[in-house]
């Protein structure tokens, strides 16, 4: 009888977890972000979660401070340090340091060195400069 309970048990359990697995699947899904690739989406989804870490205030590495009061003018049509790019092109993704950083296609360290941004977030930066990297 004991093992026609445990049997019971585990079966119940089972179907339960499995009847419950779309749902809860589901509820974990990140839902997928619209951008208009702004520079305020770029500043509240890119840099301030991942990049000023390390590059803001005085001791901003690689002297680039990303930081809310301090990136669009650090970035736009500025020259990169260690390359004939400018660190963000308007309208040349291609062209622009930043992204040659953030895709690491290169072999050089990605940006942030933690580990490379979701495809959606370089899409985004990509996105802003295509749309002329204008300061919103």
């Amino acid at each position: 009888m004991k093992k026609l309970v445990q049997l019971f048990l585990t079966t119940s359990i089972f179907f339960f977890l499995f009847s419950c697995q779309s749902q809860i699947t589901d509820s974990c899904q990140l839902e997928p972000l619209s951008f208009n690739g702004t520079f305020t989406e770029v500043q509240n989804n890119v840099f301030q979660p991942y990049c000023v870490g390390c590059h803001s205030g005085a001791q901003a590495q690689g002297g680039l401070d990303l930081s809310a009061n301090a990136a669009f003018v650090n970035l736009v049509n500025a020259s990169a340090a260690n390359s004939s790019l400018s660190l963000v092109k308007p309208g040349q993704p291609g062209s622009s340091y930043l992204m040659k950083r953030l895709r690491a296609t290169d072999g050089e360290t990605p940006m942030p060195p933690s580990g490379k941004l979701e495809q959606r977030l370089i899409d985004l930066v990509d996105l802003w400069i295509a749309n002329g990297a204008n300061n919103d």
